[in-house]
């Protein structure tokens, strides 16, 4: 199986800021998801290690990606 990486810029350790950096991204506000990257054992407390804001842009591109056909092997 081909494995592909995709590597997402605009990681921030404070929500706040990767919020105050989603406004300058120029996408419509309902547009951007503020997600935390999450990293520990099930069930326990979790402090995110980063956030980064997924905009439609993002998504499409994402979607683009998952649906391209593969050549064959």
């Amino acid at each position: 199986m081909s494995k592909k990486s995709m590597g997402v810029f605009g990681g921030y350790v404070s929500r706040a800021e990767a919020a105050a950096y989603a406004d300058t991204l120029g996408e419509d506000a309902n547009d951007i998801v503020l997600v935390s990257v999450l990293n520990g054992p099930t069930g326990m407390p979790l402090t995110p290690l980063c956030y980064f804001p997924l905009t439609r842009s993002l998504i499409t591109d994402l979607y683009k990606e998952l649906k391209r056909k593969l050549p064959e092997e």
